[in-house]
């Protein structure tokens, strides 16, 4: 899935070193893959207070798997009960 959202990932750092920053994102996903919703994990929206810039990271990664250019989202058919709602992990060092 992070090849298929990777194209619609873009983070504004400031110039800072974001390799530290990761997001959780709470997806919810239709059988054909589509993004119904997606929403900033409570334990990410915990961390923002702390760094202001986790928020605009968060959000990037939000817009990413809400973006109609980078879905459906390929999954294994057979696991749509296990993959109806994931939490997708943005971390820099993944989605390179």
């Amino acid at each position: 899935m992070a090849d298929k959202v990777r194209p619609c990932w873009s983070v504004n750092d400031g110039g800072r070193d974001a390799s530290q920053l990761i997001a959780y994102i709470i997806v919810d996903m239709a059988p054909d893959g589509r993004v119904t919703e997606a929403r900033i994990s409570d334990e990410t929206r915990s961390a923002m207070a702390a760094n202001p810039f986790l928020r605009s990271y968060a959000e990037a990664g939000q817009r990413a798997v809400l973006n109609p250019r980078c879905q459906p989202l390929p999954y294994p058919q057979h696991k749509y009960e296990q993959l109806k709602r994931f939490v997708f992990k943005f971390d820099p060092r993944d989605l390179r």
